[in-house]
């Protein structure tokens, strides 16, 4: 079984159901936080985009680390 190395703050992120139109409006996004979720085993990964300066909150597998496919 191959486990996914955990995110963290500052790791350079994109969304992974999104497609390239999200990209191009919102830039690549950054991890500013790492909350818990109100389910024990989850995080939530709080991610600004570089282009739009929008926040979104995420799950684990919602992310794609940048460089990794």
């Amino acid at each position: 079984m191959i486990v996914a190395p955990a995110l963290r703050v500052g790791d350079l992120v994109t969304p992974a159901t999104k497609g390239p139109s999200f990209q191009g409006r919102h830039g690549f996004g950054v991890i500013i936080s790492v909350e818990k979720s109100q389910y024990e085993e989850w995080n939530a990964y709080v991610v600004k985009f570089t282009k739009s300066q929008q926040v979104f909150t995420f799950a684990f597998d919602g992310l794609v680390k940048y460089g990794q496919d």
